[in-house]
């Protein structure tokens, strides 16, 4: 998990969902993309799209952004590839002995020792897609509508959001409408029973976790969201809001 903030800060953590016991990680004075990142299945190794944008990171020196591969919960990386602009990157693990790199394949032999193989992306170009919609096709949410969005020449209008389902194991499912407004991305998060009842959860992430209960995430604060016959009663899990990096921690 990436807490972001305060300004121009990024925490790694480590969410150990069946205690919900929070490993802290290292603090990175820059910004790591969500959307692009993801954990091998065996939880040990994390990939992701990180940037200093060129503000010079001691200890860390790798330029203007990076993908990189950590063990958790570190964000020092065990290999990693450089570049000078924040276009793709991040990539997926397909299981715990591979690795899809969304950047275009190095000219010459990557060197490591992760134990797993690496495969590029020779098509790599755009933001935080393919990356993102792959993820979360491969967690399982399907597509029930496709999105329409258009570029008017000024900015991204969306007529259509995407809609995504993800299935419990009472009948009911998630829901997420996936737009772009501007330049920005929106998600929006319901939940439907299996009797069909609907409830707008008002967060801005939900999902599943391994077993099985729905778990959110707002305004810096996770949360745990009981379903029940009257509607969805919240449990506030941890507030990460009071968060601050030590003075002495070393920019990574």
């Amino acid at each position: 998990m990436f807490r972001r903030g305060p300004s121009r800060w990024t925490r790694l953590l480590e969410w150990r969902t069946d205690t919900d016991e929070l490993v802290e990680g290292d603090w990175f004075r820059g910004r790591v993309y969500s959307r692009r990142s993801d954990l091998s299945p065996n939880g040990k190794y994390l990939v992701c799209f990180a940037a200093s944008f060129g503000a010079g990171v001691p200890g860390l020196n790798l330029g203007y952004s990076w993908t990189e591969v950590s063990v958790l919960p570190s964000l020092q990386p065990v290999a990693s590839w450089t570049k000078d602009h924040c276009w793709f990157g991040g990539g997926l693990f397909t299981d715990d002995e591979r690795l899809w790199v969304n950047e275009l394949p190095p000219g010459r032999s990557t060197d490591h020792e992760l134990g797993f193989t690496l495969s590029f992306n020779a098509d790599a170009r755009g933001e935080d897609e393919p990356v993102y919609s792959r993820r979360l096709t491969r967690d399982g949410w399907h597509v029930v509508q496709e999105r329409n969005a258009e570029f008017d020449g000024h900015r991204f209008v969306t007529h259509a959001a995407e809609l995504r389902h993800k299935n419990d194991g009472d009948g009911g499912h998630l829901e997420v409408a996936r737009s772009i407004e501007g330049f920005s991305d929106v998600d929006l998060f319901a939940y439907v029973t299996a009797d069909g009842r609907r409830f707008d959860l008002e967060v801005e992430w939900a999902d599943f976790d391994q077993s099985g209960r729905l778990v959110a995430a707002k305004h810096g604060t996770l949360l745990e969201l009981h379903r029940g016959g009257d509607g969805i009663s919240v449990r506030p899990i941890a507030d990460l809001n009071g968060m601050q990096p030590p003075a002495s921690t070393p920019v990574r």
